[in-house]
């Protein structure tokens, strides 16, 4: 395994480098203490603080699937540790056009950093903040452009501060350079300075459910929601909660909330809130302990729309002041897994220990019979395995104590679904303290979500490609009636390669703005939908004289398309990423019958272990 460091330019810059560890199969590795790890492998990094990106190359894996990186960040508290752990993501699924972060917040009890890092190992980015009001006022706040040299990371601190926002959410766009780039947030406890850690979304959210995998209400433990609607219109947002701990006391309940255009919600005691909203369906307060999954639709006017839902569960500090938690996001059903998962990254010792979870889909059409196996880190052996456990659609189980009840210090564990046919979620929490309210640790969490294993059949999507509309201002019934039939067919985002409008050599740039106006009216429910829309110009467009000023001004705001396009052509040609694939969109009029040959070069070079690449245009490549 290469682990090269790039030094923070925040940072000084200096001590940059690669070191090479080896790695058996099966085996995992945990550095206890990363700068100074790579400063005694020989990389000259200063005394002091210091901070920088690793990236992590693994050769002579089994498969592509086979190998993991992560990392726990933590820092003094109280009589033990607070802190984060996150998952390295792979390049390929780094963004290289727009993400999102959820959930973020400025508040007395929390504050919002943000930070942002170049993936790429030869060229500059450039990346655009724009922090969104979560009140659904629309209120937006634009940060100045980051510009990052390779491998180059950069943080916001309290980004909130002089807003005058309380919460909200963010997204990064790429003006220049083509990334890809990793974006993500860490809201911090003002008093114990705690963080959680707020993993980027890309491309528009789709309209599966999302499944909280656990919502609690156990003692000192609490958990709060965070709801989003990214869309132009209302919402409402339907919560099925499953109560598994305590279900004598009240099986779950099934509520409504209502979000407007833009808006997100943060839900305190989310349980509480629940009990409240139907009596009877989850225990009383105080009676018990309750903990269980919360599958979230979204809805707009009736038919399944995207949106965002997370969760934050904690407790309060020791001292009475501030608090600990950890943040996840929902999960899709595209994303859980159905036959395996791995949990990385397990420890338990004298400092901290480890618990693992599953998670069944409500939409399961019957049970899920599910065991783990647990792996020693430090020998790559399976050291033993729990007996099934059988969970009812949107059941959920925790397996305490499961790496000293095999001799493991640390490990890994693989969650095995026996009825592959159903989907499930699975995560692992590392919590500060050996034991729980340990006086030498401050029960604190880290998240770690699973990783589905390579067994795990590869999850289909769909996109759509509409192209040749001829629109005008007054004929778009066609058009319209397309629009409206894919949003029956749950794409995630559609590809439209030329001819939108009528326009012509005889149109003016006016008559082919009425037009473009039209199309984007037609299209308006995909755009309400959250459904990304791709076009590229055809000769319909390009044929009007002063056609690229019209083209250009109609799509701005929300239909606004990628910038990271060669110089000239901005918002013209441009590349972007969904899911597991790579999308190049090419203007074919700039140089006529011609694209920008070294600008695709790079695209490809720069993408060429993504699974899916995709290149569209009004002209055929090849006659």
């Amino acid at each position: 395994v290469e682990l090269t460091y790039t030094a923070a330019a925040t940072f000084g810059g200096a001590g940059s480098g690669t070191v090479t560890v080896a790695l058996a199969a099966g085996r995992q590795l945990v550095i206890e203490e990363a700068i100074g790890f790579l400063r005694a492998n020989g990389l000259a990094i200063p005394e002091g603080s210091q901070g920088g990106t690793v990236r992590a190359t693994f050769t002579g894996l089994s498969n592509a699937d086979a190998a993991f990186a992560g990392a726990r960040v933590t820092a003094p508290s109280e009589g033990g540790r607070a802190g984060v752990a996150y998952v390295a993501p792979r390049v390929e699924a780094l963004p290289t056009a727009t993400s999102w972060l959820y959930g973020l917040r400025k508040t007395e009890l929390d504050r919002t950093n943000v930070a942002l890092a170049n993936a790429s190992t030869v060229d500059p980015v450039t990346l655009r903040l724009i922090l969104e009001n979560g009140d659904g006022t629309s209120t937006e706040k634009t940060f100045p452009d980051v510009t990052l040299g390779p491998g180059q990371l950069v943080q916001l601190d309290d980004v909130f501060a002089g807003t005058g926002f309380s919460q909200g959410y963010a997204r990064v766009s790429v003006v220049s350079g083509t990334g890809p780039y990793d974006a993500y947030a860490v809201f911090n406890d003002e008093v114990t300075n705690d963080g959680s850690f707020v993993p980027f979304v890309t491309g528009p959210e789709s309209s599966e459910s999302r499944l909280v995998p656990v919502v609690v209400e156990t003692g000192l433990y609490s958990t709060e929601l965070v709801l989003t609607n990214p869309g132009a219109s209302v919402r409402t947002v339907e919560l099925a909660y499953v109560e598994s701990l305590s279900p004598e006391k009240g099986a779950g309940s099934v509520s409504i909330e209502t979000l407007a255009p833009g808006e997100q919600k943060v839900i305190p005691e989310i349980l509480d809130v629940l009990r409240r909203k139907a009596t009877g369906t989850i225990g009383p307060r105080g009676e018990g302990s309750y903990a269980g999954t919360l599958t979230v639709r979204f809805h707009e006017t009736g038919a399944p729309a995207p949106g965002y839902a997370g969760a934050r569960t904690g407790s309060p500090a020791r001292s009475g002041a501030g608090r600990y938690g950890l943040f996840h996001g929902g999960l899709g059903a595209s994303s859980r897994a159905t036959a395996e998962a791995f949990v990385y990254g397990l420890r338990q010792d004298g400092e901290v220990r480890a618990n693992v979870a599953v998670a069944a889909s409500l939409e399961n059409s019957g049970p899920v019979t599910v065991h783990a196996e647990v792996y020693d880190g430090a020998t790559g052996a399976l050291a033993g395995a729990t007996t099934r456990s059988t969970l009812a659609p949107g059941g959920w189980i925790q397996w305490s104590g499961l790496l000293p009840a095999y001799g493991v210090a640390q490990g890994y564990v693989r969650v095995v679904n026996e009825t592959p046919s159903e989907s499930f979620a699975a995560y692992g929490v590392v919590n500060d303290g050996a034991t729980p309210g340990s006086p030498a640790g401050t029960d604190d969490g880290s998240y770690l979500p699973a990783v589905p294993g390579a067994s795990t059949p590869s999850s289909a999507w769909r996109f759509a490609v509409v192209g040749d509309t001829h629109v005008t201002a007054t004929s778009f019934a066609v058009p319209a009636e397309i629009a409206s039939a894919i949003l029956k067919e749950s794409v995630d985002l559609v590809l439209v390669p030329g001819d939108l409008v009528e326009g012509g050599k005889g149109a003016t740039s006016t008559q082919m703005g009425s037009q473009l106006a039209a199309w984007k009216n037609a299209m308006a429910p995909l755009y309400d939908a959250g459904i990304g829309v791709y076009p590229v110009r055809g000769n319909h467009e390009a044929d009007v004289p002063g056609g690229t000023a019209a083209w250009s001004a109609a799509f701005t705001g929300r239909y606004a398309l990628p910038g990271n396009g060669p110089a000239g052509e901005g918002g013209l040609t441009y590349s972007f990423t969904a899911k597991n694939a790579l999308f190049v969109g090419l203007d074919e009029y700039v140089n006529l019958h011609r694209v920008n040959q070294p600008w695709l070069d790079a695209q490809l070079a720069a993408n060429a272990t993504r699974p899916h690449v995709f290149v569209f245009g009004h002209e055929a490549a090849f006659e």
